[in-house]
C-alpha cells in the first residue's frame, strides 16, 4: 500500500503508554479502539499497519503520518486529508477515522484509518499475468474512479500500479492523494503547477516539456501506461532519468507495439490489437485535453460468464458482478481474444 508520510521516529524514546503498540520500533498510539496491529509496509513517508477495529469488528488499515518536520509534507498531508474527506466513491479509498493528539502542542503524528485492502496492482503484476477479463475490469474501475476525481476538478498526478489497491473480490480503489491538487479549468494555473509530479515511468511528456501548464490528460497518460503494463507485465517506458524517459516515449512506442514485450506471445497478442488499444487511449487522452466528457454507462455486461477466473491463489470469486463495464470494454475484451493468459 502506498504511503504519504515522513519517516516516523523510532521507539528509542520513552516506553509506550496505555493504548500504544510498538510495530517494528515505531509507536502506534491508536488504542483502545484499535488493537492487534500487524505490519503491512512502509515507504519514504511512513508506515502502514493493519489493526482490529473493536467498534465495527473488522480489520482496517492505519497509516501513521509524521509530516510536521517539513512544510511540503504538511501541505501534502493536509491536501490529501481534505480531498479524501470530501470524496465518496467505491473506487477511491476513503477515510474512516482520523486519530491525533488532543492538543496542537502534543500533536507529532497523525493516524489515518482506511479500509484494509489485501494487495495492490504492483505486487500482483510481479507474481503473475492477468487474464483479459481482469485487465478489462481493472481498467474500467480505474477510469470510473478517475472520472469521479476529474469531475471535482482534481488532478491525482501520481497514478501508478502501487497506488491502485485490490482486495480478494477484485475491487479496486485509487489511493495516495499526496500529490493531488485542485485545478479549476476556468482559471489559468500556468506557473502554479509543480513540475515534479507522477513517478517517472508514468509521467506524461507535457509535464517534462511544459511543466507549468498541464491538464487532466496527465492522469489519462498514466492510465495508458498502466494498461500497457497489465498487458505485458512490464513497464512500457522504464526511463532511468529525465532524458532517457523522453527517449523511451519518442523512440520505443512503435517498437513496443510490434514486440509487445511478450516472451511467448499468444496468437491474439499482435501489433494490430495493441495499435487499436494505443489509438483508443490516444482518443480518450485527446478528449480529456479538450475537456470532453467521458461516457461511463453501467449497462449489464459480459463479465458474468467469466466470473470463475481466479485472480491469484487464495482469491475467491474474481469479479464483482454488481457493477459491470460499459460496451466499449466488451469490445476491448473481444479484441484481446476473450481468453485467459
Amino acid at each position: 500500500m502506498a504511503t504519504a508520510a515522513v519517516s516516523a521516529p523510532t521507539g528509542s524514546g520513552p516506553s509506550p503508554g496505555p493504548g500504544t503498540e510498538l510495530v517494528r520500533g515505531q509507536a502506534f498510539d491508536v488504542g483502545p479502539r484499535y488493537s492487534n496491529l500487524s505490519y503491512i509496509g512502509e515507504g519514504a513517508y511512513g508506515m502502514v499497519c493493519s489493526a482490529y477495529d473493536r467498534e465495527n469488528k473488522i480489520r482496517v488499515a492505519i497509516k501513521k503520518i509524521s509530516p510536521f518536520e517539513h512544510q511540503t509534507y504538511c501541505q501534502r498531508t493536509l491536501r490529501e486529508i481534505k480531498i479524501l474527506l470530501r470524496f465518496k466513491h467505491e473506487n477511491i479509498i476513503g477515510i474512516n477515522d482520523i486519530i491525533r493528539a488532543p492538543t496542537i502542542e502534543q500533536m507529532k503524528d497523525v493516524y489515518i484509518v482506511q479500509d484494509l485492502m489485501e494487495t495492490d496492482l504492483y505486487k500482483l503484476l510481479k507474481t503473475q499475468h492477468l487474464s483479459n477479463d481482469h485487465i478489462c475490469y481493472f481498467l474500467y474501475q480505474i477510469l470510473r474512479g478517475l472520472k469521479y476525481i476529474h469531475s471535482a476538478n482534481v488532478l491525482h498526478r501520481d497514478l501508478k500500479p502501487s497506488n491502485l489497491l485490490l482486495n480478494t473480490t477484485c475491487d479496486l480503489k485509487i489511493c495516495d492523494f499526496g500529490l493531488a491538487r485542485v485545478a479549476d479549468p476556468d482559471h489559468d494555473h500556468t506557473g502554479f503547477l509543480t513540475e515534479y509530479v507522477a513517478t517517472r515511468w508514468y509521467r506524461a511528456p507535457e509535464i517534462m516539456l511544459n511543466s507549468k501548464g498541464y491538464t487532466k490528460s496527465i492522469d489519462i497518460w498514466s492510465v495508458g501506461c498502466i494498461l500497457a503494463e497489465m498487458l505485458s507485465n512490464r513497464p512500457i517506458f522504464p526511463g532511468k532519468h529525465y532524458l532517457d524517459q523522453l527517449n523511451h516515449i519518442l523512440d520505443d512506442s512503435a517498437d513496443w507495439l510490434l514486440r509487445c514485450h511478450c516472451s511467448s506471445p499468444p496468437p491474439h497478442c499482435c501489433c494490430d490489437i495493441l495499435l487499436f488499444i494505443f489509438i483508443l487511449f490516444f482518443l480518450v487522452w485527446v478528449c480529456f485535453c479538450l475537456n470532453a466528457p467521458l461516457p461511463m454507462s453501467t449497462s449489464p455486461g459480459f463479465l458474468g460468464s467469466h466470473s470463475s477466473n481466479p485472480l491469484c491463489s487464495g482469491m475467491a470469486s474474481g469479479i464483482n458482478q454488481s457493477d459491470h463495464p460499459p460496451f466499449c470494454f466488451l469490445f476491448l475484451s473481444f479484441s484481446l481474444g476473450g481468453e485467459d493468459r
